[in-house]
């Protein structure tokens, strides 16, 4: 509706380009007229075309991609033609640049000419593309008017017009870089490769000791969370368990979804620091004297570094914990040492360790036991008398030094002279391996005895000696290498004296001048045993003589008379100790005397027993054996009276009847 003055429209709104017809009628309080048409059309003016659709891919290879796009709304004047513009978003340069396409960042962009096609043509390839590369491609239609607005300036719309040809296995990735380093481990930096259009999931890498690799070490190290743009990201990596001081080498390889790429090239090398040595096996001998141990060993692995020099401990070998007796030093260049002023038989261990510019390495373990070779035993000391009996004696002495072999027997030698001993004190030579004792004899009053004792011993009892003798001794120890040299008492242990006793038992009694009442006895001095005879002392009684008989006659002849049974049987003889002995102590000059002692008032042609005993101040010795004597006859005695056979007697001369 309009007003009555008005005569002019606008009409708002409308499409460009477009023809539009009117009619117009008018209208008051009582109606309204009839619709008169505009006489001719009136059309709007042309206007630049729509904004174009965003492009979409129709295909794509390895190197292109394939694009089109519909056609927009001209606007009222006809599409002329169009401008395409593109652009590769793959990080392919490291330093990113900001490109504005119209007045749109697109961040790492490179940028393409603007490609005029006709109007007609609405699909176009974009070749000479890398495998898997990103495509951000707009368009815009022309008319007479001019350019409508490029299709991908909207952001909603930017990730739309993305396009991605096929994509390949990775590039080949650059050599891994060493960053840093341990004794036992390499830390590596990799580069990832472009990765073709598949993003990198995963680095293969190789370390090795030489080149080419081989025996190598092969780690896989994912790489999670990658995309297209993965190109320049860096991983690293710590390799472990490597040796120290060694050069190692290494390459890399790089996965995708679609395959393995090219391995790289070999790196330079790159060398773990080096270490202690290692631990040495335990130290040997092959060589031991009597006083030394030649100690060898051999150099452990240096790890990395060459050894500067050795300690060498030598431990004394005990059942408990080894003592620590001696630490040497040796350059790296010896491998042996010898120890001496050892003793013989003397028992050791040893261990070593290594030493380098990381340090020393652990000692290894105690080697096996080594033992100096035996030598004879040492001269045993103190030679001395513990205790004595007039029979025996008891000596002790200190067990010597075994020099490594055990001490077998002792070999004591004693009499009553002085021992002249071989005493040369000298070691034997390499044949000499035992000197024969001096001339041995069972009595010790002409030579040597010789008495032999169990090695574990160190005292004897020596027998059958003289009581109341000074004896002299030696000794010597004898072991598998040999006698020792002799040891003798000295001033500090002084001869070996046995006790007094008793004396010896004596010899029989020699008899002579035998008289009808008396004889003489010749007495014999027996050793006194150690301590003076003071004195004699002489037995003697009366067995039997004829006064017996003629008793044992008369004896008979009464029994016949008187009708008994008479024994005919010989007399008896009484024995030795059923006669009371008569003693007759004598001093002990008796045995000087040439007459002998005299025992009289005896009777004629009787039997008669004499036995002696020598004294000292321990008592009587054994007394001698038992000797007979026999008086000489003499003529008989007077009658005692005559009688008559038949009658009666007659009585003596001198009878007082």
């Amino acid at each position: 509706a309009l007003e009555e003055v008005t005569s002019t429209y606008t009409a708002y709104d409308l499409e460009p380009g477009t023809g539009y017809h009117a009619d117009v009628m008018a209208v008051n309080i009582a109606g309204t007229s009839n619709w008169v048409a505009v006489a001719t059309a009136v059309r709007t003016k042309p206007m630049c075309p729509v904004q174009s659709t965003v492009v979409r891919a129709v295909g794509h290879t390895a190197h292109s991609v394939t694009i089109t796009w519909d056609e927009p709304f001209h606007r009222g004047a006809p599409i002329e033609r169009y401008e395409l513009r593109w652009a590769k978003t793959d990080y392919i340069e490291n330093a990113i640049p900001q490109i504005t396409l119209n007045d749109n960042p697109i961040t790492g962009a490179k940028k393409s000419p603007i490609i005029e096609l006709p109007a007609d043509q609405r699909t176009y390839t974009i070749d000479a593309l890398g495998p898997g590369s990103r495509i951000n491609a707009e368009v815009r239609a022309a008319n007479v008017v001019g350019f409508g607005e490029w299709s991908g300036s909207r952001d909603a719309e930017y990730v739309k017009t993305h396009f991605e040809t096929d994509p390949l296995k990775p590039l080949q990735p650059k050599p891994p870089s060493h960053v840093t380093q341990t004794a036992r481990s390499l830390v590596w930096r990799m580069a990832l490769p472009h990765p073709m259009g598949s993003p990198v999931h995963m680095i293969k890498l190789r370390v090795a000791i030489k080149e080419p690799i081989q025996d190598l070490k092969e780690i896989e190290i994912p790489v999670p969370g990658m995309d297209e743009k993965c190109e320049g990201f860096e991983v690293v990596q710590e390799v472990t368990g490597l040796e120290p001081g060694m050069s190692y080498f290494a390459d890399c390889v790089a996965y995708n979804a679609v395959g393995e790429s090219p391995w790289s090239e070999i790196s330079a090398f790159a060398r773990t620091d080096p270490d202690r040595p290692l631990k040495p096996d335990p130290p040997f001998s092959k060589i031991q004297t009597p006083h030394t141990i030649d100690v060898r060993w051999t150099l452990p692995y240096d790890q990395g570094s060459p050894i500067t020099s050795c300690d060498v401990q030598c431990f004394r070998s005990s059942v408990d914990e080894p003592v620590l007796m001696e630490v040497k030093e040796i350059p790296h260049d010896v491998l042996n040492h010898t120890f001496g002023d050892l003793a013989a038989g003397f028992s050791c261990v040893f261990r070593v360790r290594c030493r380098n510019i990381a340090g020393a390495s652990e000692w290894s373990d105690l080697s096996a036991t080594f033992v100096t070779k035996p030598t004879r035993p040492g001269v045993p000391q103190n030679l001395k008398m513990e205790s004595s009996s007039p029979y025996t004696l008891v000596v002790s002495w200190d067990a010597p030094a075994d020099h490594g072999a055990k001490i077998t027997e002792y070999q004591l030698v004693f009499s009553c002279e002085h021992c002249h001993l071989p005493n040369d004190n000298h070691l034997p030579s390499h044949s000499e391996t035992r000197r024969p004792l001096p001339p041995i004899t069972d009595d010790p009053m002409t030579g040597l005895c010789l008495v032999r004792v169990p090695g574990n011993q160190s005292h004897a009892d020596i027998p059958a000696l003289i009581p109341g003798y000074t004896y002299f001794g030696g000794i010597r120890a004898e072991n598998a290498a040999g006698a020792s040299d002799w040891g003798l008492h000295d001033a500090d242990n002084p001869p070996w004296p046995t006790a007094s006793t008793i004396p010896d038992a004596v010899k029989p009694p020699e008899i002579i001048n035998v008289t009808q009442t008396s004889f003489s006895i010749l007495l014999f001095e027996p050793y006194d045993n150690g301590a003076p005879i003071t004195h004699y002392r002489v037995f003697w009684h009366r067995v039997r003589g004829p006064l017996d008989d003629h008793q044992d006659r008369i004896a008979k002849l009464r029994l016949q008379q008187e009708g008994k049974q008479v024994d005919d049987s010989p007399p008896r003889i009484p024995g030795v100790d059923e006669i009371p002995w008569i003693p007759l102590e004598l001093d002990r000059d008796i045995v000087n005397a040439v007459a002998g002692h005299l025992v009289d008032g005896l009777e004629p042609g009787t039997t008669y027993r004499v036995k002696y005993e020598a004294h000292n101040e321990h008592g009587p010795g054994e007394p001698s054996i038992v000797v007979q004597v026999v008086t000489l006859p003499g003529h008989p005695d007077a009658p005692i009276q005559l009688r008559n056979a038949m009658g009666s007697p007659i009585p003596p001369p001198d009878a007082e009847e």
